[in-house]
């Protein structure tokens, strides 16, 4: 019976070849995506998360870099002329921590200084450009990435990761591409940081010297402005006009909340009115101005205030930097990792249901028997499994062709489904075979329900001709101390399939496996 039970499974109805290739290069490239979007997400929550100082976030960055390429050492570098200071370094040592002075020249980081880009080796030591380096004489430090911090269009130091470890993949374009975020939003904490030292300075000055506050107030790379206790636009600079792309004249014609998206304007006076009472010392909020062009974009807003002598509000200050850049990426993010979870679910189905009739495959049906046999263990019930075979199948093909052969083995599958009780499963065993489970059925049971699913397919009328199934069952009691396996099972199924296909087909045979094997 098992031969005549294969022949049928891959002789003339094996229609559908196998997808397990596509399958797996598709979950390679699924996985490949979701380690990427992994790292991106967590460089932006390190980026936008509130840490206790600058140097906290730095080895947080450091440790996701370390973690995004798989390399031992980070360093955060400030470059000054001939110098190299190291600004952060994880995991420290006694050989290198923050705070030390090198000579420029005498580190990897003096290429990536001098040709200002993004510098990758993996193997130091089969290259004559690394190998006579002090740097790989005193360290051997093999792999090495590193990338410029740019401040103020000008390189202001380096951000690398290196091991003494040999890097067997080579760096990836994606690699190159994640490193070069990384430099790029050290650099905008930098810069925010001398920021907010410089307007500080400036509003200790600003009685004093306003030369100063003007100098840094238009030369400023993001946008300042200084608003009106009633919210008119006061002064503008440059940065603030460029990015908004309205004129000076018309910003100073109308106020703030003119631009403001109508959904973020109750937080925004709601967080000035609690500044203006000296609740506060001053406030940050990410929110949307409509720009010239009519489209809002994400900036973050930093405001602090300078008081009257009396103590009114004299004016707000307001440093304003665009991250529609960063809030789109977040979005994209956002978007892929939806893509990525219903790719995921798409996946599942393909690997766990049959592509021409969409009832579960043999795979999922395993994981099914599974699950219940280790139910058994913790509340011993008894179990039925059963094959059922279409009869005269062969010749209702040859009679109508595959197509309608098709149509029949979904109808089938359709009908056999719709008719099992809830607790039920149902699988496409192979060729025209079906094989059922029957949770907590003994042997009546599974009698009664494989009638009545013999006799709704004999019922079935969208077919060309009547079709009828025969069904072999098994039900199996468990026994403290007896271990039964799905082979014993399906054996004895398979068995009794073929005395119901013997006996004259469309019936129904079952038998109690302990009696069986006696």
């Amino acid at each position: 019976m098992i031969f005549y039970r294969l022949k049928k499974r891959f002789g003339q109805n094996k229609n559908y070849p196998s997808k397990s290739e596509k399958r797996k290069i598709g979950a390679l490239k699924m996985q490949e995506s979701k380690v990427n979007i992994n790292r991106i997400h967590s460089l932006y929550e390190s980026l936008v998360k509130r840490h206790t100082s600058l140097d906290s976030t730095f080895h947080t960055i450091l440790n996701e870099g370390m973690k995004a390429f798989n390399l031992s050492l980070g360093i955060i570098s400030q470059i000054d002329g001939d110098s190299y200071a190291l600004l952060a370094v994880s995991p420290e040592g006694k050989d290198l921590s923050a705070g030390q002075i090198f000579e420029l020249k005498n580190t990897y980081c003096h290429r990536v200084v001098s040709e200002k880009k993004i510098i990758s080796i993996e193997h130091a030591g089969s290259d004559p450009d690394f190998n006579t380096h002090p740097v790989y004489i005193g360290m051997k430090l093999e792999s090495y990435i590193s990338a410029p911090i740019w401040i103020r269009e000008k390189v202001w130091g380096t951000l690398n990761f290196s091991s003494t470890q040999i890097k067997e993949v080579s760096f990836s374009t994606d690699d190159h591409e994640f490193i070069s975020l990384m430099a790029d939003g050290i650099g905008s904490l930098i810069e925010m940081n001398l920021l907010s030292v410089e307007k500080e300075d400036v509003i200790s000055a600003l009685s004093k010297n306003n030369d100063i506050l003007e100098s840094i107030f238009e030369n400023s790379t993001i946008g300042m402005a200084l608003v009106s206790p009633s919210g008119q636009w006061v002064k503008v600079n440059n940065s603030l006009t460029h990015m908004l792309g309205y004129t000076e004249d018309y910003l100073l014609s109308i106020n703030f909340q003119n631009i403001t998206h109508p959904d973020d304007l109750t937080l925004d006076l709601q967080q000035l009115d609690s500044l203006a009472q000296g609740n506060i010392p001053f406030y940050q909020l990410e929110k949307r101005y409509l720009t010239a062009s009519e489209n809002y974009i994400w900036i973050l807003l930093s405001v602090s205030l300078v008081r009257e002598d009396n103590g009114d509000v004299k004016y707000y200050i307001a440093q304003i930097q665009s991250i529609d850049e960063r809030k789109k990426m977040e979005m994209e993010l956002k978007n892929q990792k939806e893509a990525l979870h219903e790719a995921n679910i798409i996946l599942e189905r393909m690997a766990t249901e049959d592509t021409l009739t969409e009832i579960a495959n043999r795979r999922k049906f395993m994981l099914w028997f599974e699950s219940e046999m280790a139910r058994l263990e913790r509340h011993p019930v008894p179990i039925s499994v059963a094959l059922a075979d279409i009869d005269f199948f062969k010749s209702y093909n040859d009679d109508y062709g595959h197509q309608e052969g098709d149509f029949a083995l979904k109808s089938i599958a359709k009908k056999l489904s719709h008719t099992l009780r809830g607790q039920d499963k149902i699988a496409r065993f192979g060729g025209e075979e079906f094989i059922l489970l029957f949770p907590e059925t003994d042997e009546k049971g599974c009698l009664l329900v494989c009638e009545k699913l013999r006799k709704s397919v004999e019922s079935l009328s969208t077919l060309k001709r009547t079709v009828t199934i025969s069904i072999g069952g098994v039900t199996y009691y468990p026994k403290e101390g007896v271990i039964v396996h799905f082979d014993d099972l399906l054996k004895v199924a398979d068995s009794k399939l073929y005395e119901a296909k013997r006996s004259g087909r469309n019936q129904v045979k079952v038998v109690n496996l302990a009696v069986y094997q006696d």
